[in-house]
């Protein structure tokens, strides 16, 4: 949900052969961008689709096992908003659209399924917020580019639950400058 231009979707169908992906966003030029690296690529198993996320599509509820999703992460009137509509789309939302995007996230998510949510740390206590409307289990890990430095970002995993709960994991941690690639062991894993 929010695909954009199809980084992260491009690379779960090429290590996910036999599963279905599919790529949302409402933005027409980041969707043309992700085709053409789906056709590039040949990734028959991806299918990007122009829907905006903070509306309900219906044909899609209890449809997905794993919903990865980066809802845009600035509130609208919090910073100065750019003229360009490829970065509007991107990173700005008002509270409600926020609401919405999160509530059709968890509509659309089996109840075996985890759903994990990107977005910037400053926002936390505004998802906690939103999310404790959900019964669900909420397992926050914040991020770090180095060791000693504040979180920039946070990754959620968001289980179905029978009520709200949630936890504050430790920090994954990116760089590492003893380390020969810069990054920590647990980001090379993730990138091999």
């Amino acid at each position: 949900m929010g695909c954009g231009c199809g980084s992260i979707s491009l690379m779960v169908a090429f290590r996910n052969k036999y599963s279905n992906i599919y790529g949302w966003d409402k933005n027409h030029d980041f969707l043309l961008l992700a085709n053409k690296s789906k056709l590039e690529n040949n990734l028959n198993n991806l299918i990007f689709e122009k829907i905006d996320n903070t509306k309900l599509n219906n044909n899609y509820i209890n449809y997905f096992d794993i919903i990865l999703t980066n809802p845009p992460f600035f509130l609208e009137n919090s910073v100065i908003k750019s003229n360009k509509k490829l970065v509007q789309d991107a990173k700005y939302i008002s509270k409600s659209q926020l609401e919405s995007w999160i509530r059709n996230m968890l509509y659309y998510l089996n109840f075996d399924g985890k759903a994990f949510l990107i977005n910037r740390y400053a926002n936390l206590k505004l998802l906690i917020n939103i999310f404790s409307k959900y019964d669900i289990n909420l397992t926050i890990e914040p991020i770090k580019s180095y060791v000693g430095v504040d979180p920039n970002n946070l990754i959620m995993e968001v289980n179905k639950s029978d009520k709200f709960s949630y936890k504050i994991i430790d920090d994954l941690i990116i760089h590492d400058k003893n380390n020969k690639s810069g990054y920590t062991n647990i980001l090379e894993k993730w990138m091999s």
